[in-house]
């Protein structure tokens, strides 16, 4: 018999930050591991939720005033989905007290070809959702089998009241590396970055052995009050390179804005905004500010700011090097 304090559990990595996954057999075992930090990791092992989709059951899905922000793969490939994170990121949202729904506004897509939450379609109903859970029919959520696997069920939830997503923000986490190497491992590495959700999830079809894995996720801010356009993070890579993102697809492009969107963003970013972003200055703007419209009125408001901070010179990385090298000691 497997007790309860027997059951494998999921513990934070004391090296890097990222949660360790012990992948001990768990179908006994309960599928939450919630941690005090407002963090949940949810094991798919054997949740899947009935057969057809009119006996959906959501068993991999957030708590309350929680939002999925990665899904991990342990050895296959990003063949399948082993864990989802889920993190409390609306602190403001008025507590369900355990009555199910969490969330009232929700929708469901299927990511074998429905990759976001947000429909230009149907505007009205699927602006500013989030993925709250996944869904499967098998125990493992595989999602390689054709056609076996063509139901990829995710449910996408609106924002609480007060908050919004911040569409200009948006960027993809890719599975892979550019040689195809997968992600998959024993700590969540396919994540979003601090403040930001989940918003979509693709499958595709891998070059390397013709078989569905999973391709992206795609994660965008949460903000709270007046609407604030800002731009994706960008993560330190050694050859200097930002991620990749767009509001459209998975690889450099230029971001867009649906005509839906036209009252709350004028258009694309400005010089002005880009030039912002160069100082350091971006937290100054507001979404009214950061995309184009009076360009004299932005450049002046941008230049009365700049004479109270100075723009930050940039950083010559070549005398830094090379006043390492001079100051390295020499061992005898």
């Amino acid at each position: 018999m497997i007790s309860f304090h027997d059951c494998p559990r999921l513990y934070p990595s004391r090296d890097n930050g990222y949660l360790e996954v012990n992948f001990t057999f768990r179908k006994y075992c309960p599928i939450f591991t919630s941690y005090g930090t407002g963090d949940t990791i949810i094991s798919t092992s054997h949740a899947n939720g009935g057969p057809k989709t009119a006996l959906v059951k959501w068993q991999v899905e957030c708590l309350d005033g929680e939002a999925v922000v990665g899904v991990q793969d342990a050895v296959f490939d990003f063949g399948g989905v082993v864990n989802v994170w889920c993190k409390f990121i609306f602190p403001y949202k008025v507590a369900q007290t355990g009555l199910y729904p969490y969330y009232p506004n929700c929708h469901v897509k299927n990511y074998k070809n429905q990759f976001f939450c947000y429909d230009p379609q149907n505007h009205t109903l699927t602006t500013n959702t989030f993925i709250t859970g996944l869904w499967d029919d098998d125990a493992s959520f595989w999602v390689y089998r054709t056609p076996v696997d063509d139901q990829q069920l995710y449910k996408c939830c609106r924002v609480p009241p007060g908050y919004y997503i911040d569409y200009v923000s948006c960027y993809y986490m890719l599975s892979h590396d550019q040689y195809w190497e997968y992600y998959d491992s024993n700590f969540f590495l396919m994540m979003c970055s601090t403040g930001y959700v989940m918003t979509g999830i693709s499958k595709k079809k891998s070059p390397i052995n013709a078989e569905f894995r999973i391709e992206w996720i795609q994660c965008c801010r949460i903000g709270y009050g007046k609407v604030t356009a800002l731009p994706p993070p960008t993560i330190q890579t050694p050859n200097g390179g930002p991620t990749a993102y767009s509001t459209n697809h998975a690889y450099n492009s230029p971001a867009t804005i649906p005509q839906d969107y036209a009252h709350q963003y004028r258009g694309k970013r400005s010089t002005v905004f880009n030039t912002a972003i160069e100082t350091g200055r971006h937290s100054m703007l507001t979404a009214e500010e950061a995309l184009p419209g009076d360009a004299s009125t932005i450049q002046s408001n941008l230049l009365n700011e700049g004479s109270k901070k100075p723009p930050r010179e940039p950083f010559d990385f070549s005398a830094a090097k090379q006043q390492r090298r001079l100051n390295v000691p020499t061992f005898m």
